[in-house]
């Protein structure tokens, strides 16, 4: 009994140490499925790719994977070997038309529908800043860089109808296609409030937008990569920094004011768990507990073991006169 007695301290002080190293291993575990990798494997697997790196920058300074050969303006030789398509649509014209006052109708009702819901439902002026950003950086980039236009001419002609998103005719500011920053960011919005069909019809619109304006020769190929790194990155820069200044300092927007209609992460968008059972808070706090009702009662038992070890090991000397009685 003594010795079990004086073992229970020492369990309860190792299974406390055991916390303060590590308390998220000391959890419950998660039900992501998962083999985790040594660190002598990872140090050598991260070794191996700095040195495939390095040896990948040295073979592009040898060897440049650009020709030499001298273009007058601009080569897109993709574009070049779609010229099928584009002599189709020269060829039926009327149905060319269609599609390009279909795709414009179809990003200005995302964008007009965006438009209410966001003055009805509230909610941050992300959307907005990416806006005026998208817009301000093409007309920085169209008054400082000019392309010419296609040499067999454009289809991206004026269909008949306008549209507040889409522009037509020729141009030669190609650099970037904004529309397909439009898009890309509607795409965003949408997935972000959780409105799945209008995220699968903005991703509709990205493509078609995106197919037709390189067909019909409205953009180059760098103009339609460009509309949409740009957008997804401007939007990007807005959620996570920059709307915080608009929404906060100068409206005194809440959270649940910046982010209604349950907007806030809660769950894992890929296996659909909570994302509280993930971070695991409440089995945390619960070890955090825990552990503080060991440690104080590990120190309040401490002292009371130690006098109790020392009057074992080295009892009082008894009186002789007690002794005789």
């Amino acid at each position: 009994m003594e010795s079990s007695e004086e073992e229970t301290p020492k369990e309860e002080a190792y299974e406390h140490n055991q916390y303060q190293e590590n308390p998220v291993q000391s959890a419950k575990p998660r039900s992501e499925v998962f083999k985790q990798a040594s660190p002598d494997f990872i140090k050598k697997a991260k070794g191996l790719t700095a040195i495939v790196a390095m040896l990948t920058f040295v073979m592009i300074v040898i060897y440049p994977p650009m020709t030499l050969r001298h273009v007058d303006c601009i080569e897109d030789q993709l574009l070049a070997q779609l010229q099928s398509q584009n002599d189709f649509f020269k060829n039926n014209r009327m149905l060319k038309k269609f599609l390009m006052v279909i795709m414009g109708a179809l990003t200005d009702i995302l964008l007009l529908l965006f438009m209410m819901r966001w003055t009805y439902n509230g909610g941050s002026w992300r959307f907005m800043i990416s806006l005026f950003l998208t817009y301000s950086l093409r007309l920085l980039f169209g008054s400082l860089f000019k392309m010419r236009s296609p040499e067999d001419g454009d289809l991206w002609e004026f269909p008949g109808i306008y549209s507040l998103t889409v522009q037509y005719g020729n141009q030669n500011d190609y650099y970037f296609n904004p529309t397909l920053s439009i898009c890309i960011q509607l795409l965003n919005e949408y997935r972000l409030d959780r409105q799945q069909l209008l995220m699968w019809v903005s991703l509709l619109a990205l493509v078609g937008d995106c197919y037709l304006s390189y067909i019909l020769k409205g953009h180059y190929l760098i103009d339609n990569f460009g509309g949409i790194a740009l957008g997804y990155y401007i939007w990007l820069v807005t959620n996570n920094w920059l709307c915080y200044f608009v929404d906060v300092k100068v409206f005194g927007m809440t959270i649940h004011e910046r982010f209604p209609n349950q907007q806030l992460q809660s769950d894992c968008q890929n296996c659909g768990e909570c994302v509280h059972d993930w971070l695991q808070l409440d089995e945390i706090e619960k070890l955090k507990r825990q552990s503080r009702f060991r440690d104080t009662k590990y120190h309040q038992q401490t002292p009371q073991h130690s006098q109790t070890a020392a009057t074992t090991q080295d009892p009082a000397p008894q009186n002789p006169d007690h002794q005789r009685q």
